[in-house]
């Protein structure tokens, strides 16, 4: 409260006091709205996070598809096509890693 005169009145001093509650259920209704706005964001977090873990569940699979489609290349003589680049490998590797965390 910014006015610093002293009440004048028993009806002014009732106003001044109505005031500052209201100023201050004005704050308590800032805080539970910011509070509603970090749980949300948890929550966020959270999907995000699952997202993520379900997404490198994806990865998982998708090289044991490459690997199950490396052993038949291998197994009908097409061993020329066996030759992954290193790079793709360790991409592959740091995402698994990054996922992890």
């Amino acid at each position: 409260m910014e006015e610093s005169l002293a009440p004048e009145s028993r009806e002014e001093a009732q106003c001044l006091l109505e005031l500052a509650r209201g100023d201050r259920e004005v704050h308590v209704a800032e805080k539970a709205f910011i509070d509603q706005q970090v749980k949300a964001a948890a929550l966020r977090v959270r999907l995000y996070r699952l997202r993520s873990s379900q997404a490198a569940q994806r990865i998982l699979a998708a090289e044991l598809e490459i690997g199950r489609i490396r052993c038949l290349l291998s197994q009908t003589g097409h061993r020329d096509l066996l030759n992954p680049t290193s790079n793709n490998r360790r991409h592959v590797r740091s995402t698994m890693r990054a996922a992890s965390l």
